[in-house]
This record gives C-alpha cells, sequence and structure tokens, in this order.
C-alpha cells in the first residue's frame, strides 16, 4: 500500500461488508483506493500523507512567511539571498500543530527573511514533510470516508448495473467508476471529509492567524 492510498485493501473490503475470501472484486477495489484518495484531496484541498517536497515562496516579509500548504516536520529553509537559516531560529505555528500553517523569525536572533538580489518572486524555500497528518499518520476520519465512499461506489454500481466489465456479481467499467467519483462524496464520507476541508480562498493562512 502507497502512502497515499488512504486505505488497504483488507480494510475497505470490511467496511463493503465483503469477505477477505472473497477476492472477485480485489482487483477492482485496489484500482479505486488512489482514485478515490486523490479525489478526497481534491475535495478537501489539501493532502493526507507524509510529501518530502521544497516549496517556493516570494518574500512576504521580514519576520513572517506564510505557506500554502500543511507543514508537518520542518527540515531547511533557505533565505532569498541564498544563505541558510538555522531553523533552531524560527517558530512554527499555530503552536498546536502540527500541521503548521506559518513560520516567524524568533526577532531576538537579529535574523529576517530577505529577498533575492534582483527580486522577491519565488527567493526563499523551504523543505520538509507536508500534508495534514494527525501522529505522522493519516487521520482515521479520512482513513473511514475513503471507506465509505469506496462502498457507495460499488453500491451504486451493483443496483445501476452500469456498463461493461462483470468482475463477480458486478458489472461495472472503469469510466463508471470516474463518472460517480465525479459526483463528489456520499454524505457518509462528506461527514467524516467536512470537518478536514479548507477554504478554497485561502491562499495564505491568514484565515487561521490568531
Amino acid at each position: 500500500m502507497a502512502l497515499s492510498e488512504y486505505i488497504p485493501l483488507v480494510d475497505a473490503k470490511t467496511v463493503a461488508t465483503i469477505p477477505q475470501s472473497d477476492t472477485s472484486r480485489d482487483e477492482l477495489i485496489a484500482w479505486m483506493i488512489p482514485k478515490v484518495s486523490r479525489h478526497i484531496d481534491r475535495y478537501c484541498r489539501r493532502i493526507f500523507y507524509a510529501k518530502v517536497a521544497t516549496e517556493r515562496y516570494d518574500y512576504q516579509s521580514e519576520h513572517r512567511l506564510w505557506l500554502r500548504g500543511d507543514l508537518n516536520t520542518l527540515t531547511a529553509i533557505q533565505n532569498g539571498d541564498g544563505t541558510a537559516i538555522d531553523i533552531a531560529t524560527v517558530f512554527k505555528y499555530p503552536l498546536n500543530g502540527p500541521p503548521y500553517q506559518w513560520i516567524e523569525m524568533n526577532v531576538s536572533s537579529g535574523i529576517t527573511f530577505r529577498w533575492a538580489a534582483t527580486t522577491s518572486q519565488q527567493c526563499i524555500t523551504v523543505t520538509g514533510t507536508w500534508g495534514f497528518l494527525e501522529d505522522d499518520a493519516t487521520p482515521e476520519p479520512i482513513v473511514d470516508a475513503c471507506g465509505a465512499w469506496i462502498k457507495y461506489i460499488l453500491q451504486v454500481a451493483k443496483l445501476a448495473g452500469v456498463k461493461s466489465k462483470t468482475i463477480g456479481d458486478y458489472t461495472i467499467s472503469y469510466s463508471s467508476v470516474l463518472d460517480i467519483l465525479r459526483q463528489g462524496p456520499p454524505n457518509e464520507a462528506g461527514y467524516y471529509l467536512d470537518g478536514y476541508r479548507k477554504s478554497r480562498f485561502a491562499t495564505t493562512s491568514r484565515e487561521v492567524a490568531p
């Protein structure tokens, strides 16, 4: 199971009340798991797995940098002038993180965020592990939502008899699964997801600042 897949096959089958000994739909469910996981990301406008990456930011102010994504672990910062910033000289906020939404310089350190020599754009880099995690793992409600969404698709497919591929007692095509996914999460999955959904307009973390 890949880190970016929010539920293992055995758990998805349990949620869908499919006996583990019944492998007739394993291929379909295994194909659905990453698809549903990515639709959860799009619906919530954030990811729920650990992704190691370096992000570039425009210069914003001397002491504060708003982050686009959810920062779980900070590894390194390179200032606009190309110098490495000691991460011990920054504070991560909110204080009840991770995830963290912005970082601030310790004013007493005398260090500030800086421009590059000729531009303020895309000159500061932040390296770390990104993703909205709880105890360094995908939050349980996200796992539950993924299972509920897959169960719903299987139920709809069985009742509707959609399209062309027969797997056990299911007649379904992969394109039909995508059609169902595009309709958005069913109520049970939405119940789990709505508390994790990021505002469409939260391009910075100003909305969550104290």
